[in-house]
């Protein structure tokens, strides 16, 4: 537990440096990112934020993968299939 309270501070400082709004999805969203060091789906994001916001669309998860790799702070990794982030 200690880990991701760590993981989730370091998720909101590096935003906060960067002068981006943090709405609580697109922490959860860019927290993800940092705590699971692999290469995730949309369904995959959105699937493990349903605990916590049941409501999130996948029009959400797609702005805010595209506004965070804008901002550098994740990259896209491409494969041959469809299905990559």
């Amino acid at each position: 537990m200690e880990k991701e309270t760590k993981v989730k501070q370091e998720a909101m400082a590096q935003l906060k440096r960067k002068g981006i709004r943090m709405t609580p999805q697109r922490l959860a969203i860019y927290h993800y990112f940092l705590a699971n060091r692999n290469h995730p789906t949309i369904a995959e994001i959105q699937q493990s934020l349903r605990e916590v916001y049941p409501a999130v669309s996948t029009a959400t998860i797609y702005n805010t993968i595209r506004f965070l790799k804008q901002e550098g702070l994740i990259k896209e990794m491409g494969f041959t299939d469809s299905a990559s982030l």
